[in-house]
């Protein structure tokens, strides 16, 4: 049972075991006050339930499933494998409004890499077609792209809209190794949910290439 449907009415069973010991027991000498502070008590639960604890039970909540897949262009374009996030909403309302953005990058020894911030595209968006969020229902899921590895020029590219901006000097075609990514997930009215992901390469097979959730590199437990 779903917490949102089990505290409602596991208080209200609360507050109605509560305020009938009394009469059970026969200690009100004033029914009828009585009766009228319990309603008073009920219509105060309801209000604090419906506008502050609901909400919060109710907002969206995401799970990330790392995804790879591998597509054959043309052949004198080779091969390119997709690192993807499927993202589905686990809560009881829409993930409206829903973008995922590079919060960290590092590097296989876990040195820092300079990138902005910048959002990953959703499947199917690019700078020709333009970067938009998307809204997420409860139930749906939708595939973040997180970066393309080439095989024929043996690079490896983050799937992030630059409006526009160029990046870094060398961060926009990177050398094919192991890479670490903080990634969050932001939506109205939810919590942000930030992991740290792992590249997986094997330069000899790279549509083996995967994302592997990890803990953050170089924390000590």
């Amino acid at each position: 049972m779903r917490i949102a449907t089990f505290v409602p009415i596991a208080v209200s069973i609360l507050i109605i075991t509560l305020v009938s010991i009394p009469l059970l027991v026969g200690a009100i000498e004033d029914i009828y006050a009585y009766l009228a502070g319990l309603a008073g008590v009920i219509a105060s639960w309801i209000g604090l339930y419906s506008s502050v604890i609901r909400p919060v039970l109710r907002k969206p909540e995401v799970r990330l499933e790392p995804m790879t897949s591998t597509v054959l262009f043309e052949p004198e374009e080779g091969s390119r494998t997709y690192l993807r996030m499927k993202v589905t909403n686990i809560g009881l309302t829409a993930a409206k409004n829903c973008v995922g953005r590079i919060v960290e990058l590092r590097d296989e020894d876990n040195k820092q890499i300079p990138y902005d911030p910048l959002y990953f595209f959703w499947a199917r968006q690019n700078d020709d077609v333009g970067y938009r969020p998307v809204t997420i229902y409860t139930g749906d899921s939708e595939f973040l792209d997180i970066a393309r590895v080439s095989q024929r020029d043996m690079d490896f590219k983050l799937r992030v809209s630059t409006l526009g901006q160029p990046l870094p000097a060398g961060t926009l075609y990177m050398p094919i190794k192991q890479y670490f990514l903080k990634i969050a997930i932001y939506a109205d009215d939810m919590s942000p949910f930030q992991a740290w992901y792992q590249v997986i390469v094997d330069p000899s097979s790279l549509k083996d290439t995967e994302l592997r959730f990890v803990k953050e590199p170089g924390k000590k437990k």
